[in-house]
């Protein structure tokens, strides 16, 4: 690690425990579906938390991180955790036809506007700050969101009058 910009994950400190849980949970009520998600959580539960352009584990955390959020408030029924990390694997599964999928495969910059296809993109470690990495980026998505607020809030203000 650089002294500077961990690639540390801190936030899977307090989240994977809780996925570990709330499998163990769900395998008490759906042996079934528990054994389906167990590769998946071992890999979680080994994972060194730390983001790597190799690595699976950092693509399921950083993927179900983004799922997580919205799937927590759905009130009653299956955990949270487990719905959104099952969305993630149903999504991968979909999409590329396996859920084991290293980070730098995802997680791919390239410059605003370029007409070059996304997996042509760079490679980068960081992920959602929300997630707790250091080293974050903000997507083109946000900083358009983050212009057109200023937009608003700049012509909406009162206009001052001439003395």
């Amino acid at each position: 690690d650089s002294p500077m910009i961990s690639p540390r994950v801190a936030s899977a400190d307090t989240w994977i425990p809780q996925i570990l849980h709330d499998h163990r949970r769900i395998a008490a009520q759906d042996p079934a579906r528990a054994r389906d998600l167990g590769p998946v959580v071992d890999l979680l539960a080994t994972w060194d938390r730390h983001a790597a352009l190799d690595s699976v584990a950092t693509t399921l955390f950083f993927l179900w991180f983004e799922r997580y959020l919205p799937a927590s408030m759905g009130g009653a029924g299956s955990p949270p955790t487990i719905l959104a990390l099952e969305a993630v694997l149903d999504d991968l599964l979909r999409r590329r036809g396996t859920w084991q999928i290293p980070w730098g495969e995802i997680n791919r910059i390239r410059r605003p506007g370029s007409r070059q296809d996304p997996a042509d993109g760079y490679p980068v470690v960081g992920g959602h700050g929300g997630a707790g990495i250091q080293a974050t980026f903000l997507s083109l998505f946000f900083l358009c969101a983050l212009a057109a607020a200023w937009l608003v809030w700049h012509w909406s203000r009162p206009t001052p009058k001439p003395r």
